[in-house]
């Protein structure tokens, strides 16, 4: 005797398929990128070296006790990062990720609780909120909370 087949709707199927599982635990910091920027001494060769290399657009703004800060992307709407000079005139060129967070002050506080270092204080700018810290490492990095 044949054994008879067990018939599942499309709708159960559909169902079962489009329930994503929730997160235990709701993370501060999340491992997405929302923004890079160089610091350099010597802003117009890294500008053209870097629009040359990977075909970045740019636009530049001047900010107040800053100067011009290049910021580049796909094209002048898509931005992703900057270059400027760095405050300390002494600095190495170097670049500096900032990872997107829901609140910065939180994700400081847990930092720190893991044995970060700050090296500016959560601050606003026009954009959100940014705060640059040293993980236990040494590596430099910035959380900054869009608005």
């Amino acid at each position: 005797m044949a054994k008879k087949k067990k018939i599942i709707s499309k709708k159960k199927v559909a169902k079962k398929k489009a329930t994503p599982k929730k997160p235990k635990v709701e993370q501060q910091i999340h491992p997405l990128i929302g923004w890079i920027e160089l610091n350099t001494q010597n802003t117009d060769s890294s500008t053209n070296f870097y629009t040359e290399l990977f075909g970045w657009k740019t636009k530049v703004q001047n900010i107040p006790d800053m100067g011009p800060y290049t910021m580049f992307g796909k094209n002048s709407k898509n931005l992703m990062g900057g270059i400027s000079k760095p405050m300390d005139p002494n600095s190495a060129s170097h670049w500096l990720i900032y990872f997107t967070v829901k609140n910065v002050d939180k994700s400081v506080a847990e930092a720190l609780r893991l044995g970060a270092t700050v090296i500016a204080p959560a601050m606003d700018i026009p954009d959100g909120r940014i705060a640059i810290l040293i993980d236990p490492t040494g590596a430099i990095f910035a959380v900054w909370q869009p608005k």
